[in-house]
């Protein structure tokens, strides 16, 4: 045991056994070629983008296993799904309608206190026709594909 002058306490002496560290090589498995010459693979169990530009390390060990003969498969890009056209008009209702709120809210507030100028009156009432006109979108003729969006004020 070796002693520490410090504090007076033993400390144990570590016995490190006479095992071998051995670092796997990098594993690289699953590789598919995108159509922009870049690489998706499983690297280590994990999926990776190699790309000459921001990982060439790993992309130059790609290029080897490609050029050794590994099998190399077209990558499937994933098509974003578009909503659907009345999807698209909610979420602009919904977007168009939060400017709204936000604009009555303190135009309210001065209005239920009793502090709301003739300017802020008239711009409250504006604002709420606005936020009514929006609730009223889905009614018209051609809606979703065609519609015709109130003016906010």
């Amino acid at each position: 045991m070796a002693v520490n002058n410090a504090d007076q306490v033993e400390v144990p002496e570590v016995i490190v056994p006479d095992i071998p560290v051995i670092i796997p090589e990098d594993t690289i498995e699953n590789i598919q070629e995108r159509s922009d010459g870049t690489y998706v693979v499983t690297y280590n169990g994990y999926p990776f983008h190699a790309t000459e530009l921001v990982t060439p390390e790993v992309y130059k060990k790609v290029l080897e296993k490609v050029k050794g003969g590994a099998p190399v498969t077209e990558y499937a890009e994933r098509e974003i799904p578009r909503p659907s056209p009345v999807e698209d008009a909610q979420n602009e209702i919904v977007r168009r309608r939060a400017i709204a709120d936000y604009a009555i809210a303190p135009l309210q507030d001065a209005v239920d206190i009793d502090d709301a100028t003739a300017l802020e009156v008239a711009a409250l009432k504006a604002w709420k026709k606005y936020r009514v006109a929006l609730s009223r979108v889905h009614e018209q003729d051609g809606y979703p594909e065609s519609i015709g969006w109130p003016v906010a004020p």
